[in-house]
């Protein structure tokens, strides 16, 4: 079987922010992103072949050519115009030559053994955000924190794409019946692939440092600086939001993925009853600065019990995450506490129509997830906002919530 395409995407941006006020906000439009371009031409082949009943092979290569450029831009008034000019006499048109490679194989030993190894290197060019956001000033800096962690993001005209090369591998073992018939949710199942990824170029942050800043502004590169203290005191936070500039460094990510299912109960007048489970883990390490690396999922598993009689379905889930307490220190990444939660859902299909009910978070518990984010709200009385704490909290997650719902196909 022999796959080719192609595929075209654009996007064209302009991010701006009016004045407000006779204040740091005035007296001209803030020109963030000014006529932001990104376009990506994709070209792909993948060719799968299967010369045994046993043996079956894929591969498969793809190239990317991604342009990218942007227009001028300009600050709220004269404090922004050294960085700006700084930025508007750069050479901000970019071509990236991507490609993607994979290849694997599979090895179906007997009816209930299957084995996978594969190899892959994928690459990704920097978005419009990455690369052309451009000032440092702490209030221009924060509104391009879109990881929801209180930070400051700075882009970089000068990054260059990642390219990270994975190996895995992959251990199946399963009923006979969901070999013969193709797959299907089968009777029992046992799959664990680990992996290990090593990324080239990884588009990380380093924090901003005096020598960042190109304006006359005294809050940049400052982060959440206590009044009186000095702008180096962003390189050694230990708490709060910092200020961050975009880098490319070398990392590594490894880690493995479970899968279990198996029968519990079969019977025409109880239903099916199975238990599903599923767990995971991620370690990542950045192999340039010797630290962690950010948004990593700890330890977590989902155990499912799952039920199936005439046109009802129903599942009673118990999720399960370990604490995190590997974090990145170059954005004070928050640590979080372990915590079990329990989600219980039905559905029953009626010809083309099927009703759905559930709840989540059965008991109300309170948590934190891993990779919520930080609560950047007011967190004590008569504080003067978010942006003055020197410290956050994790964002709580949901409490319990009910739901209902009704799907027609027609």
């Amino acid at each position: 079987m022999l796959r080719i395409g192609n595929e075209l995407h654009g996007v064209l941006l302009d991010d701006w922010w009016p004045k407000s006020g006779t204040g740091g906000m005035c007296c001209n439009t803030f020109w963030n992103l000014n006529g932001g371009q990104r376009y990506d031409l994709g070209t792909f082949a993948e060719w799968e072949k299967k010369w045994t009943p046993q043996w079956t092979t894929l591969l498969g290569v793809r190239n990317d050519v991604v342009w990218m450029n942007t227009g001028n831009v300009q600050g709220y008034n004269a404090n922004y115009d050294a960085e700006a000019a700084a930025f508007n006499n750069k050479d901000r048109q970019h071509t990236d030559v991507d490609f993607d490679a994979t290849a694997l194989a599979r090895y179906q030993a007997d009816l209930w053994t299957t084995y996978e190894g594969g190899y892959s290197m994928k690459t990704r060019a920097p978005s419009l955000y990455e690369r052309y956001t451009w000032s440092t000033g702490k209030m221009a800096a924060e509104m391009n924190g879109w990881f929801g962690d209180g930070n400051f993001y700075t882009g970089n005209n000068n990054l260059k794409p990642e390219t990270a090369h994975t190996l895995s591998v992959t251990y199946n073992l399963h009923d006979a019946g969901s070999y013969k018939d193709g797959g299907g949710d089968g009777d029992w199942a046992l799959k664990i692939t680990p992996y290990y990824s090593y990324v080239e170029d990884y588009i990380d942050v380093r924090r901003c440092a005096p020598s960042d800043t190109k304006m006359m502004m005294m809050t940049n590169c400052k982060g959440y600086v206590p009044a009186g203290q000095t702008t180096t005191t962003n390189l050694n936070l230990t708490s709060g939001g910092v200020e961050l500039v975009y880098v490319n460094q070398d990392a590594q990510i490894f880690g493995a993925d479970l899968y279990g299912r198996m029968p519990l109960l079969r019977s025409d007048e109880y239903g099916k009853f199975s238990l599903v489970g599923i767990a995971g883990y991620d370690r990542g390490m950045n192999l340039t600065s010797g630290g962690n690396l950010y948004h990593m999922m700890p330890l977590n598993a989902k155990l499912s019990l799952q039920h199936k009689l005439g046109n009802w379905s129903s599942t009673a889930e118990l999720v399960m995450v370990s604490n995190k307490d590997v974090v990145e220190s170059v954005r004070n990444e928050l640590q979080t506490p372990g915590y079990a939660l329990v989600n219980m859902r039905s559905s029953y299909q009626w010809g083309q129509v099927r009703f759905d009910l559930g709840v989540e978070n059965l008991f109300n518990q309170q948590y934190y997830s891993p990779l919520g984010g930080a609560y950047l709200g007011d967190q004590a009385a008569g504080n003067a906002g978010w942006r003055d704490l020197g410290s956050f909290t994790p964002l709580a997650g949901a409490g319990r919530n009910v739901y209902a719902g009704v799907t027609i196909k027609f």
